[in-house]
């Protein structure tokens, strides 16, 4: 993985993980990524499952992670925690789209999000024959990287946050900096005038293409939606 703003990662830097469908994947390889104010030391997101859990946040309906060749389920609704290197790709519960964003967290607090766009299975006349060579990368996000959108209400600045289903929005998807969102969306004492609209960060738009061996067309798509 690259992060544009650090050198090329590796997974064992401190600390990280990934969250994927109410499951947070840690790893645990490098001791670095222990903590010694938890019950379970090589556990990183007891404190982000105990705040959901303060706030009443459930996970999203998912079985709890195990071997693939296991029975699917039982499912649970309670964040589950694994270690990452002990799982693979066939472990993972995923839906596709953005609706369903993954996260994944490095450095103790640089955070990337994803989303799954295309599972299939593997295509001879395309995919590389070999285990070794796997993961493979089919295309470089960074070198296909559109413009920034403008904020759509003052055009003065970067779009920051894009919201979907806004009532203070003229369309949607809608495009905002952090200040004209903050000043729609806040009151004088940072209360939220409202909640029933979906809100993600914003950092630029990518081309949609996938990019295949054989093929000269642009990179892959790179979603980046959360709920703030």
């Amino acid at each position: 993985m690259r992060c544009p703003s650090t050198a090329p990662l590796s997974l064992s830097q401190q600390p990280s993980y990934f969250y994927i469908e109410g499951s947070f994947f840690i790893d645990t390889r490098n001791n670095n990524n222990v903590t010694t104010n938890t019950s379970d030391a090589s556990d990183l997101s007891e404190g982000i499952r105990k705040y959901l859990k303060h706030i009443n946040v459930r996970a999203p309906p998912h079985p709890v992670p195990g071997p693939s060749a296991r029975p699917l389920g039982p499912f649970t609704t309670d964040y589950s925690v694994a270690s990452m290197q002990d799982r693979v790709f066939e472990d993972l519960w995923v839906r596709l789209g953005v609706g369903a964003a993954g996260l994944f967290c490095h450095q103790g607090g640089c955070e990337h999000l994803f989303v799954f766009v295309d599972v299939r299975t593997h295509d001879p006349a395309i995919d590389p024959p070999l285990i070794a060579q796997y993961p493979y990368k089919i295309a470089d996000p960074g070198a296909n990287l559109r413009r920034k959108r403008d904020c759509e209400a003052c055009g003065l600045r970067f779009a920051r946050k894009v919201t979907y289903d806004d009532k203070s929005a003229p369309h949607t998807p809608y495009f905002w900096c952090e200040e004209c969102y903050a000043a729609m969306h806040y009151d004088d004492n940072g209360s939220a005038l409202y909640t029933d609209f979906r809100v993600f960060p914003y950092e630029a738009d990518y081309n949609p293409m996938i990019l295949h061996e054989k093929s000269t067309a642009g990179g892959p798509a790179a979603a980046v939606l959360r709920k703030d």
